[in-house]
């Protein structure tokens, strides 16, 4: 199964943790998971846990460089495992997952 999941909220949020859960749960199952983080969900890329995990499956979260400028974070190198992306490439994203999921505040 294919997952497209979209994540709005910040690490600290209740649900944060879950999230987190969830995706290395699916990964172990060898589900293909693509993650996108927007809004208060850039705020991942700062925490280990991602990097360790792209890492660990050889993958990339996307990350929305829009929603990184607005909140004054911005990398010419974004830390390992994130890629900044756009908008427009969850979109397309959608159109090939079998499930999506949304984490918002």
């Amino acid at each position: 199964m294919k997952f497209a999941i979209l994540i709005q909220i910040k690490p600290e949020h209740p649900s944060g943790g879950m999230v987190y859960r969830f995706i290395e749960a699916a990964l172990k199952k060898n589900h293909a998971v693509e993650v996108f983080f927007y809004e208060e969900g850039v705020y991942h890329v700062q925490t280990i846990c991602w990097q360790d995990l792209a890492k660990k499956y050889a993958l990339v979260w996307k990350v929305c460089s829009g929603s990184l400028k607005r909140r004054g974070i911005w990398f010419s190198n974004p830390p390992s495992g994130f890629m900044l992306s756009g908008l427009a490439h969850f979109m397309e994203c959608l159109t090939h997952a079998d499930r999506v999921l949304t984490f918002t505040p």
